[in-house]
């Protein structure tokens, strides 16, 4: 267990900490000290002071500390995997596609870097006819990582890693939700490439007021802000950035939308939506109309035969976002066995449906 956490098991969290929660079973099995906004300031002048000395590194050789970074990190894989599904309640399966989700994006860029942060000297114009003109690709400085809990391994760590091949440093903060995956990232850069990242990253634990602060131009002090969740706080960060005058990277929630024709198979229309419904606790969220008009008559699809029925259908509740999901299986799936459903803030009448149609709430 990193600096930050405390091992535990089913004990209350001391005053000033937050425990580690696992959905699928209510565990508690680690707290983690909370940080503040005072926190933000010191933690910044340092990562400063890293980042100037891994900004003259030459990307290649940048690159090669990230991936030894990433060897060990596919090493233990099993490991990390199990980290990820004690934070989020994720099955084995789950975990294990982000985890190497992760690492094949960070193979890639790794891959890239040196071409695409090269000097550019392709582009010209009358102006500087005869001359030498030269696009060159510097890092922003100290840059401020809000990330979600849907993904919260792979939207954290796949673009710290990004950042830091960049010639970064990072102030990160992961949602409050998954406490747990900020203490795997501190013990990953801890303990892979011998340390080397660890300096150039410092992990925040805490709810928004930490976050308002590492965003804030007069707190945190970013030279950039990359956020991912919500729309309706995507908008504070971008009013707050702006305010600043600092750039920021929105990535924000909405729905993908599912096109199916009219001379489509349905059925296998059905099974496909389905299971991209129900991934990741319905954080792949197709819309939901099609299902809502079929649903019903193709009930046995939505359990794919290959699949080991109870660890797929365990879905993790803990966000007002993906309870419709809860409703929908419950309703299309009636007489069904189903997994368990896991509410992190569950409300009665979430319950009582789901018990109706045979799911379990724990």
């Amino acid at each position: 267990m990193p600096g930050n956490g405390v091992a535990v098991t089913g004990a209350a969290p001391p005053p000033g900490h937050m425990a580690c929660v696992n959905p699928a079973t209510s565990e508690t099995y680690a707290t983690v000290l909370l940080s503040t906004p005072a926190d933000v300031p010191p933690a910044r002048a340092a990562l400063a002071i890293a980042q100037a000395a891994w900004a003259d590194t030459p990307v290649e050789d940048r690159a090669a500390v990230i991936s030894a970074f990433l060897d060990g990190f596919v090493e233990r894989g099993e490991a990390v995997a199990a980290a990820i599904s004690a934070a989020t309640g994720k099955p084995a399966y789950g975990a294990m596609d982000e985890l190497l989700i992760t690492a094949a994006g960070g193979r890639h860029i790794v891959a890239g870097a040196p071409e695409w942060l090269a000097d550019d000297t392709s582009r010209s114009c009358a102006l500087v006819a005869g001359r030498t003109s030269v696009v060159r690709r510097v890092p922003h400085g100290v840059v401020s990582i809000l990330s979600p809990y849907n993904f919260p391994l792979w939207l954290a760590l796949g673009n710290v890693l990004a950042a830091l091949l960049a010639g970064n440093a990072v102030m990160l903060k992961v949602s409050e939700a998954v406490p747990g995956i900020g203490l795997l990232i501190e013990e990953l850069l801890a303990e892979l490439a011998e340390g080397r990242l660890a300096p150039l990253v410092k992990v925040f634990h805490g709810a928004g007021d930490v976050g308002a602060a590492l965003v804030d131009a007069a707190v945190g002090k970013p030279d950039h802000v990359l956020f991912i969740g919500s729309v309706g706080v995507g908008r504070k960060v971008a009013i707050a950035a702006a305010a600043g005058g600092v750039g920021c990277t929105l990535e924000l929630g909405g729905k993908d939308a599912a096109i199916v024709c009219a001379d489509a198979n349905v059925s296998a229309a059905a099974e496909a939506l389905s299971y991209g419904m129900a991934y990741n606790a319905g954080q792949c969220w197709y819309v939901d109309c099609f299902l809502s008009r079929v649903g019903r008559g193709v009930a046995p699809l939505w359990i794919p035969s290959t699949l080991d029925r109870r660890a797929f259908w365990s879905v993790w509740i803990a966000c007002p976002d993906v309870r419709p999901l809860c409703l929908l299986l419950s309703d299309c799936c009636s007489g069904t066995p189903l997994g368990a459903f896991s509410f992190s803030s569950s409300r009665p009448k979430y319950r009582r449906r789901a018990g109706v149609r045979g799911g379990q709430c724990v």
